[in-house]
């Protein structure tokens, strides 16, 4: 899961969920430059998180399998709810500090 906490390779992964892409086809997708969208593809293949095969003269990346995608689903799910909890205690402890000083 740590390598997906690079904003890029987000990126990457949440495009492949929707199915294989070329290097191109992802770097005009994400709006980063060709040689970047390579170097975090060549990470993410390396951790298994996507895989490569070749087509032509074209390689193209996709996710190892649905159960790739479920995992990382339910790992942002859970990241998104405690966000939101600790948002709610941050707006919690505000509205006491404040209370206290009225």
């Amino acid at each position: 899961m740590r390598v997906l906490g690079h904003p890029i390779r987000l990126q990457l992964f949440e495009v492949l969920a929707n199915g294989p892409r070329s290097v191109t086809d992802l770097a005009r997708i994400v709006d980063v430059e060709h040689q970047l969208v390579s170097k975090h593809l060549s990470e993410l293949l390396r951790c298994e998180v996507v895989v490569r095969r070749q087509e032509g003269n074209f390689a193209l990346y996709s996710l190892p399998d649905a159960l790739t995608l479920k995992a990382v689903a339910l790992v942002c799910r859970s990241v998104v709810q405690q966000r939101e909890a600790f948002a709610r205690i941050a707006e919690e402890a505000q509205s006491v500090s404040d209370s206290d000083l009225a």
